[in-house]
């Protein structure tokens, strides 16, 4: 299994089911294929760099 963060008080998510990042009028949310998980304001810049990594180490492959 991946590697997972939390992102609110009462959720933890894998970072590879993570499809994008959305705003709206309530806050940032990771959309998922199961919804929309919120993220605090706390764990946005957190999770902005780990999904960052995540994405960069798959543009390298596996060495």
């Amino acid at each position: 299994m991946g590697a997972s963060l939390r992102t609110h008080r009462g959720y933890l998510v894998a970072l590879g089911a993570i499809r994008e990042l959305r705003t709206d009028s309530s806050g940032l949310f990771a959309h998922t294929a199961l919804g929309d998980v919120p993220v605090s304001r706390r764990m946005a810049r957190e999770l902005r760099e780990r999904l960052l990594d995540v994405a960069r180490s798959s543009e390298t492959g596996p060495r």
